[in-house]
This record gives C-alpha cells, structure tokens and sequence, in this order.
C-alpha cells in the first residue's frame, strides 16, 4: 500500500512539474502559454536577483520568488476560472467544488513553501534521501518518452486528448521561454530533483509510522506534517533586510 501510494506521489510531483501547470483546461487562445513563457523568460532574464532569505548556504532570490509567483498566480487563475465554469453548467456540484477552490497565492505564502521545499531538500540531503541530478534528467526522460509513446498511440490512455493538451501546452510554454522541449526538460531538472528528493524523504517518514497511518492517506499526511514543522525547528532561515519591503510591494 505504501509502495503504491509513494508512486502516485512522485508520479504527481512529476506531472506538476514536468507539465508546468499547462494541462489545465482553460479556454484561453492556444498562443497564451507562449505569453506565460515569455513572462517567466523576462523575469529569468533579470539582471538584478537581491537575496530575500537563506536557508544555510543556500539563497532564495527576487527571481525565484517572481518565477514562483508567476506559476502560482497562473496556476489560481485558471483553476478557479475553470471551478465557476463547472459550478455554472451543473450548480449541483457548487459545494463540492468550492471545497477544493485554490486559495489565492501572497507572495509571503509562496516565500514560505520556497523557504519550506529547501529545508526538506537540505534534511533529504542529510538522510541520504536525496536523487542525483542525472536521475532526476532520466526522470524526465522517461516522462516525456511516456508522452511521445502516448502521442504516437504505442501507450493508450483513458484520456489521449488530455495528454495531447498537455504536450502540446508545454511546447508553447517551452517555445515562449525561447527553449525546445529538450532545453525546457533541462531547465526543470534542479527542480525535478529537488522535488524527487523531498518525495523520497516523505517516503522514509511514513515507513516509520504504524500500519495504520500508512493506509489512511488523511493520517499519513498529517504524519509527515507534524514530522516536517519538527524538521524545519532544526533549519536557521535568515532574511535579508530587502525582504520586508520585497514582500510588500
């Protein structure tokens, strides 16, 4: 049981990550991924990257806080967008949707999970949990050899049309950050393998926990939750005096 819900957790960091976001159904004009790509190559472009905080000798910039705020925005946006338009044509369904609505991103919060995604990559590193970056880009690799199988109908799927979306939505994204598919999977592999490494540390966790915490995924979440705030109390997080007023603007 927990070797097959570790699975889905990885398989869902991946697609999160490996899709951007991008598999929403949203209704937009196909060209606006490109747009989202050329904003999120503006602001990698940036000359100026002031530190807001460190966690030991790692710094979590303007630039990464910009970059995440721009997917978390985006992610809000057509999340919400696409909610009220189900709620819209079957109002049956309006409490049960408004259960899962996103809450809306601060740039406080995001800083918060950028500060938090560190401290859990740095103890995975400590545990020997972490994932090299080679095998975060095989990672990838076999992720988009998985799509390409998909596309080319040598995989079937329930859903192809949604796989389609998704590929090509990632596409226009890579194609307005003025990268390939290639260039963009390697771009995302720090990222990938941080995360990869955060999953496998969750996976270590849980097999601490009794039998019955591992079969219950709302116990076993709230297990790791109370294990990951008595990790962070170990990590020192020092902000820079740009911070406050970074956060405000």
């Amino acid at each position: 049981m927990l070797k097959k819900r570790s699975s889905i957790i990885v398989i869902t960091i991946v697609v999160v990550i490996f899709i951007a976001f991008l598999a929403i159904n949203t209704g937009f004009a196909e060209d606006i991924w490109s747009y989202i790509g050329k904003q999120a190559a503006s602001i990698r472009g940036q000359k100026s990257d002031v530190t807001i905080a460190t966690v030991g000798n790692t710094r979590i910039t303007q630039k990464d806080l910009d970059l995440a705020m721009l997917m978390r925005e985006k992610t809000y946006e057509l999340q919400s967008k696409e909610i009220k338009e189900s709620i819209l044509k079957d109002p049956s369904i309006k409490e049960e949707l408004q259960n899962v609505m996103p809450e809306q991103p601060t740039k406080e919060k995001v800083l918060n999970s950028l500060i938090e995604k560190e401290i859990l990559y740095q103890e995975a590193v400590k545990r020997n949990c972490d994932v090299s970056l080679n095998e975060a880009k095989k990672y990838l690799e076999d992720n988009k050899k998985t799509y390409d199988d998909i596309l080319s109908g040598k995989l079937t799927v329930v859903d192809k049309n949604a796989a389609v979306e998704a590929y090509t939505n990632m596409e226009d994204f890579a194609k307005g950050m003025g990268m390939s598919v290639e260039e963009y999977m390697e771009y995302l592999a720090p990222t990938v393998q941080k995360e990869l490494s955060i999953a496998k540390l969750q996976q270590s966790i849980l097999q601490s926990a009794s039998i019955d915490i591992r079969d219950n995924p709302q116990k076993a979440e709230e297990y790791f939750n109370k294990q990951k705030e008595e990790i962070k109390k170990n990590y020192d997080v020092k902000y820079s005096e740009d911070a406050k007023k970074i956060l405000e603007n």
